[in-house]
């Protein structure tokens, strides 16, 4: 069976797949539109994080298809070192928000400051990862600027026309921006991570905007450290993963000794584990959770959302166990096994014990 359907624009703003595209030259009357890509950057002490990375690749894609110029956006509290930092990493302008320390990662505050600035530089398409506080963040900032939102892309097409996964992840839908500054979410581990073209013989100019704390509407309390757990999904170079398959914590348990057979393994879950109490969050992989790289990544009674699978996509390679043959996992899987995860987690426990006994 075929399903066709044709996107129709919306009178509020939202994405249209009906025809070419609708863009104003200005906003409500206001500046001129630029043809600029603005990259909400997220930096670490090590340089860039894995998304941002990715976000400058599919600003380059998307700057391929429209000619428009790549500008990196980034908050901080040390304005002239991160944004040398940036400019020398990504060879592009760069704009600093100095900003309180909380308040560079608080997307309220991120909000009022990304909204006054937008509506004066009015950049053509402002791309952020497809995160927690960017989810709150970038619908938030298109609905106060009038234009159009698409979130979890997943590819870029000539128009330009963007993917992004729906019916879980068993259709993909193409979406044309309407009218406004499009703001767009990046799904995690759909762009490949590229090193920054050579920058030319003259430096990228850094722009460093100071932001009174007053004017982000927010107040910044002393923060709360998270609860250690023995945990470390970042550095884990295996992950067995459980999901729906488990039903208790008592349940977890041959998962947790086969995660301790490995070096550097770890134990973790899929987000209803965590909703239903039976790992802590910090065990959490999936865009609400955390993004895993492991060489080895085992999903036990994991069917595949999509959240799930933008936060393992990175791994080497996967191994799937799970009862259904059409589950979603196995389209992410090097290895997949159709069989129920509890007899099978049973007797590889017993044939590692024996092995090793």
């Amino acid at each position: 069976m075929q399903i066709h359907r044709r996107f129709t624009r919306r009178k509020d703003g939202c994405c249209d797949c009906a025809g070419p595209p609708a863009k104003p030259d200005r906003l409500k009357g206001g500046p001129a539109m630029t043809d600029r890509i603005c990259i909400l950057i997220a930096s670490a002490p090590q340089g860039l994080t894995p998304p941002s990375k990715e976000l400058l690749t599919a600003g380059r894609r998307l700057a391929d298809l429209t000619g428009g110029e790549i500008n990196c956006l980034v908050f901080s509290d040390t304005p002239e070192q991160t944004g040398a930092a940036v400019a020398g990493v990504t060879g592009c302008p760069v704009t600093v928000f100095k900003t309180h320390p909380g308040h560079a990662s608080h997307p309220q505050a991120q909000l009022s400051i990304l909204l006054s600035w937008a509506r004066d530089a009015l950049p053509a398409y402002l791309l952020m990862a497809h995160t927690p506080s960017c989810l709150e963040l970038g619908p938030g900032l298109a609905a106060r600027l009038g234009s159009g939102c698409i979130t979890a892309i997943n590819g870029i097409e000539a128009g330009p026309i963007f993917l992004r996964a729906i019916l879980g992840g068993q259709r993909v839908a193409k979406l044309r921006p309407g009218a406004g500054p499009t703001v767009l979410t990046l799904q995690p581990g759909t762009f490949a991570a590229q090193e920054a073209p050579a920058a030319g013989a003259a430096p990228a100019k850094i722009t460093i905007l100071e932001i009174p704390a007053d004017d982000c509407g927010v107040t910044c309390l002393p923060p709360i450290p998270p609860a250690a757990t023995g945990s470390d999904l970042s550095d884990a170079q295996v992950v067995v993963a459980a999901g729906r398959g488990f039903t208790s914590t008592e349940a977890l348990e041959p998962v947790y000794t086969l995660a301790s057979r490995f070096h550097q393994g770890v134990a973790a879950g899929s987000r209803p584990m965590i909703d239903q109490g039976f790992m802590p969050y910090s065990r959490q992989v999936g865009i609400t959770g955390a993004v895993v790289a492991p060489r080895l990544y085992l999903a036990l009674g994991i069917s595949g959302s999509t959240q799930h699978i933008a936060g393992m996509r990175q791994s080497d390679y996967v191994i799937a166990v799970n009862t259904d043959p059409h589950a979603a996992i196995f389209g992410e899987a090097d290895l997949g096994i159709v069989a129920d995860v509890h007899p099978f987690l049973e007797r590889l426990n017993q044939k590692l014990d024996a092995e090793t006994g």
